[in-house]
């Protein structure tokens, strides 16, 4: 549902990675060696325990168990968001197993973009963007702020991304490709 983007809410939130997952998440395709496909794109890692897609988590210590080094703070509009405790009873109960596929079929296929989740067994929640497929890779959709090296404790801003960005030329475009239909 790309027509929601003007009234949805834009959070910050965390996301754990790698370091090299970061570097190139965060990367701009036109600057200095990054300059492969990859750059700039949220890849769907293993688990799915909420659907297949990209986490988000509210609280920097779920991010943290979740990393392999790195965490990127970023601005997120999750869009329409499915609370997967209200969701039917067979797609809740596919919820907190691996590969919960179902959540994210339903999710779709009645206008969700993001499942909401609350881990009982760790106590946290979680959102997960249903993106397998790159269709919300948009710079107005997954805003990165910074990224925070946990093993240096070294936090990277990203150029760009503090800054009013809706006059940004690349958000300009995005806005016009996903409304377009690239």
């Amino acid at each position: 549902m790309d027509g929601d983007r003007s009234l949805l809410p834009t959070l910050t939130l965390f996301h754990g990675t790698s370091n090299d997952a970061a570097e190139s998440i965060v990367a701009c395709p036109n600057r200095g060696s990054y300059r492969g496909r990859d750059v700039g794109i949220w890849r769907v890692g293993g688990g799915n325990y909420a659907g297949n897609g990209i986490y988000f988590a509210p609280a920097r210590s779920t991010a943290r168990h979740y990393s392999a080094g790195a965490i990127i703070v970023c601005r997120v509009t999750l869009g329409s968001t499915l609370d997967l405790g209200m969701a039917p009873y067979h797609v809740y109960y596919q919820c907190g197993k691996p590969n919960a596929l179902e959540a994210t079929r339903w999710g779709l296929e009645n206008n969700y973009v993001t499942g909401e989740w609350w881990r009982p067994d760790e106590g946290w929640w979680e959102y997960c963007m249903y993106d397998w497929q790159n269709r919300y890779n948009y710079s107005w959709r997954i805003r990165p702020l910074y990224v925070i090296d946990l093993d240096s404790g070294y936090i990277q801003r990203i150029p760009g991304g503090m800054c009013h960005w809706l006059f940004r030329k690349m958000v300009i475009m995005d806005l016009l490709n996903s409304m377009l239909g690239d």
